[in-house]
């Protein structure tokens, strides 16, 4: 890449191979601090990668009521679900 080419390091793209655009996604809508559940799931699409806002692997998702959040809980849907 052109970053590798001038700075000499390998850029990390970990964060981009985990997800594709529009991905169906879950994500943890914990109102108790601690606590799972499948009751504190919440279903909704990965747009992006949200650098400088919050911490590493934080992710841009639209909600079914169509509100961009930022989330590091993100999960994929499987098949079965």
């Amino acid at each position: 890449s052109g970053y590798e080419v001038v700075t000499g390091d390998t850029p990390d793209i970990s964060e981009w191979l985990d997800f594709d655009f529009y991905d169906l996604v879950w994500w943890l809508d914990r109102q108790v601090k601690g606590s799972v559940s499948d009751d504190d799931r919440r279903l909704a699409r990965w747009l992006g990668v949200a650098h400088r806002v919050g911490s590493d692997m934080n992710y841009w998702l639209i909600t079914d009521s169509g509100q961009l959040i930022t989330k590091t809980s993100v999960q994929h849907v499987t098949r079965v679900e």
